[in-house]
């Protein structure tokens, strides 16, 4: 019994049935592996590729977009409003200078009275325009409009940049070839108009006008006819910022040019006088355009007015 306990048990071997042994033999073949797929080439776009300078004015854009945006045109009407204000204040006293020097010149007191007259009616307009400046954008904000697509802005926007580029190179290759400078100062003024109005197309909520379906062609078309009014209005303040510094500088050449001879004084009147008149243009332009704005607008309400029947009497 012993024995037989010590003796270590062999484990089981069962024969193996023939179907696991005709598994086991027989190799096992692997799949066939798929061929390597040869690499396509690239095929020549022919739908896109004739627009490639589209899509390259629409980059350009979108990069001029990044730089002049919204905050940054609030930032420079509103550092022109100030600078406007001063350029009227110191060109008061430049215009009773420069009439004081002309009756000294002419030994007469109508320079200086028609000075001291200028500065009643620069200040007169001043008023104005401090009451009219801010009341240009709550306008334009309260008149709102809708375009059904972005096309007619963003062309818009590219069509004043190439004008405007086209209008700065022009008038510095022409000042160069004649020789005079005035060329370029008078193409100074619609070069700003025309960048002005590229910024405010490329934003067109500064002008309160939103991309959205419309209901006609007609509102489509007062839509577009309006942008441009509250593009001007939207300008105002920036213009009235630049005419007023112009004047001013114009005004202190004048004061440069009486000195000398009668001939010099004469100068020195005729050149204040337009720098004057300047003057005048930049204060009054926000109650004009103010007043311009509303009258137009009521011209609009009309038109809009009349589009609107047939829609009432179809209900």
């Amino acid at each position: 019994m012993d024995m037989e306990e010590n003796t270590p048990k062999k484990p089981d071997e069962s024969p193996a049935s023939p179907m696991e042994t005709e598994s086991t033999s027989t190799p096992r073949t692997a799949s066939p592996k798929s061929a390597p797929e040869s690499p396509k080439a690239k095929s020549f776009n022919t739908e896109t590729f004739p627009t490639v300078c589209v899509r390259c004015w629409e980059r350009l854009l979108g990069w001029l977009n990044g730089l002049m945006g919204v905050e940054r045109f609030h930032a420079l009407s509103s550092l022109a409003t100030r600078l406007g204000h001063w350029a009227i204040l110191v060109s008061s006293i430049l215009a009773l200078f420069l009439g004081l020097i002309l009756a000294i010149k002419m030994e007469g007191f109508q320079p200086l009275l028609a000075a001291v007259g200028f500065v009643l009616m620069l200040s007169v307009l001043h008023f104005s325009a401090v009451k009219f400046l801010d009341s240009g954008r709550q306008l334009i904000e309260s008149s709102p409009s809708q375009v059904s697509t972005d096309a007619f802005p963003r062309s818009v926007a590219l069509i004043s940049l190439v004008c405007a580029l086209v209008v700065l190179v022009g008038s510095i290759v022409t000042a160069i070839q004649v020789d005079s400078l005035k060329i370029f100062l008078q193409a100074v003024p619609g070069f700003f108009v025309l960048l002005f109005l590229f910024w405010l197309a490329i934003n067109p909520e500064l002008t309160a006008t939103r991309v959205t379906p419309t209901n006609s062609a007609g509102e489509e078309a007062i839509a577009i006819l309006s942008f441009f009014m509250k593009a001007f209005l939207r300008m105002v303040p920036i213009l009235f910022g630049i005419l007023t510094i112009w004047g001013g500088i114009v005004l202190l050449v004048g004061i440069f040019q009486s000195f000398g001879s009668d001939f010099a004084a004469l100068k020195g009147m005729q050149t204040g006088l337009f720098g004057g008149m300047i003057l005048l243009w930049g204060a009054g332009l926000p109650f004009a355009a103010f007043l311009g704005f509303v009258l137009y607008y009521l011209l609009i309400d009309v038109i809009r007015s009349i589009l609107r029947i047939p829609g009432r009497m179809g209900e």
